[in-house]
């Protein structure tokens, strides 16, 4: 949908205010990818309208921030109007009095987190910020992979089956993991960083996913249909990962976009994988989707959530994604391996670990340190999954984080700051509250971290870091609301209406 002619633009920026230059030291290794097994048939997945070969990968870079003052809006800048729908767009349900005539009924779009709570019953998402680069620099700290250390605050998880043992059934209740709402966001860079973000979400009852692409030095663009070739199911989790066209030279993302969708008449849920080029004129495209569970034996469970990154590789300069669902049946956590898509197809990988029924799901890759992943063991604990060069036992994570959330429950999300080597875990409990983990490095202690106190989520939510800035995007009372974290406190103010 486009924005209403003659309405102001809002202003707001997002580039991140007051937070220190990282100087990069120089290149260093990637942590090793784990090992990873096709267990389905040798041939290529399902595939549709496959884009060419004309993108290249990314060098990261230093990055820069803007020192733009705090803007905050009050609720009173969220009015109903009218709003005009692109090319295939569906148009929103309204009321007569959100049709005004000539300039006094053109007045601002109604908001999508406010449009009769849209999104009280969709299903969560994951976000992934991914930041560019000049050629041949690397942000970030300049340090080998970290061994497991001593002191560790996790202890060997309940309810779950070490690697190398055989699952079995799960018959844990369903966990009630995810808040209504859908936000997923990737980011990109460009010769002197900047940074771009592209917002994805459902609305309650359609399968249609809505966009708007923030650029560095602009606003949220207007709200846009995304058009797919293969659209997912109503209520769909979300994940996101990202790189960048022709070594930026266009200063466009690509941006993979993965979601749910039914596959056959016994309602066979498979994984898509929709590619996009999202522009700098804030518009996405899809050049092809595929699916990429079309070779797997663990079926898709119907409540499963999904999360994904982008591992990068050095070598060979190619994409070689990681994405982890539930299974079907078992509870068992799977691994989905890019890294032969384009011969045999997706590698399958049962990771032997076992979560709650329809727990949330959250990974991270911290480059040249592991590869993470974090889930409600069968207990209901919050547990993580370790793979420095292959994936150590589940271990339950334990910090006096003063959640008093019910075990079992709460939407999870995670960060890495690459300059200072910080995990950080973000979880919505069943109340709402906002809580954060953190840790130094690889093996060392789970901590409580700084929540933002007194902050409730109607709605699920999504994280974002890029060196020392982290992000969370909520709603809260009906408006989407950005927190940023500094340094002794979290800063927070409203999205303007987009």
């Amino acid at each position: 949908m486009s924005q209403v002619p003659n309405s102001p633009p809002p202003q707001y920026i997002d580039n991140g205010a007051n937070l220190p230059e990282v100087v990069s030291p120089g290149q260093h290794p990637y942590a090793d990818g784990p090992q990873v097994i096709n267990s389905g048939p040798q041939h290529a997945p399902e595939l549709y309208h496959q884009y060419g070969n004309g993108h290249s990968h990314p060098y990261q870079g230093q990055q820069q921030y803007d020192t733009s003052p705090e803007v905050t809006y009050s609720n009173t800048d969220y009015k109903g109007g009218t709003v005009v729908p692109g090319p295939g767009a569906v148009p929103h349900e309204g009321s007569a009095a959100n049709h005004g005539a000539g300039a006094e009924g053109a007045t601002k779009p109604i908001p999508f987190w406010r449009r009769k709570r849209m999104m009280l019953l969709a299903a969560g998402v994951v976000l992934l910020v991914i930041v560019g680069a000049v050629v041949g620099g690397v942000v970030g700290s300049q340090k080998a992979k970290s061994s497991a250390g001593a002191d560790s605050a996790t202890s060997p998880a309940q309810g779950v089956s070490p690697p190398g043992s055989s699952p079995t059934p799960s018959t844990t209740p369903v966990a009630v993991s995810r808040r209504p709402g859908t936000v997923a966001t990737t980011s990109r860079g460009v010769e002197v960083f900047t940074h771009g973000i592209q917002l994805f979400w459902q609305d309650e009852g359609s399968p249609d996913i809505t966009y708007s692409v923030y650029n560095n030095g602009l606003d949220y663009g207007p709200l846009r249909q995304l058009n797919l070739s293969r659209p997912p199911k109503g209520a769909t989790p979300l994940a996101a990962t990202s790189w960048f066209v022709d070594n930026n030279r266009t200063n466009n993302a690509s941006v993979q976009l993965y979601y749910l969708l039914e596959t056959n008449s016994a309602g066979r849920l498979d994984i898509a994988m929709a590619d996009l080029v999202c522009t700098r004129q804030q518009a996405c495209t899809e050049t092809g989707t595929t699916i990429i569970s079309a070779n797997v034996t663990a079926e898709v469970a119907s409540n499963s959530d999904l999360t994904a990154v982008w591992r990068r590789d050095q070598k060979n300069f190619k994409y070689n994604n990681r994405v982890y669902y539930q299974a079907k049946g078992t509870g068992s956590l799977i691994e989905l391996s890019g890294d032969t898509a384009t011969t045999t197809g997706w590698a399958e990988t049962d990771l032997k670990a076992q979560a709650q029924n329809g727990s949330s799901l959250a990974s991270v890759f911290a480059d040249g340190y592991s590869m993470e992943l974090y889930y409600l063991d069968t207990t209901g604990a919050l547990t993580g999954l370790v793979n420095t060069d292959h994936w150590a036992s589940p271990t339950q994570i334990k910090a006096d984080s003063g959640d008093t959330g019910a075990a079992g429950t709460g939407v999870i999300e995670a960060c890495w700051e690459n300059s200072s080597n910080i995990f950080r875990i973000y979880r919505a409990t069943d109340k709402g509250n906002l809580v954060e983990y953190n840790r130094k490095g690889v093996g060392s202690s789970w901590a409580a971290g700084m929540s933002p106190n007194g902050r409730a989520a109607d709605s699920t939510f999504t994280v974002s870091s890029w060196d020392a800035d982290v992000r969370l995007f909520f709603v809260e009372k009906g408006v989407m609301t950005r927190g940023t974290r500094g340094t002794t406190s979290w800063k927070m103010d409203a999205v303007k209406d987009i």
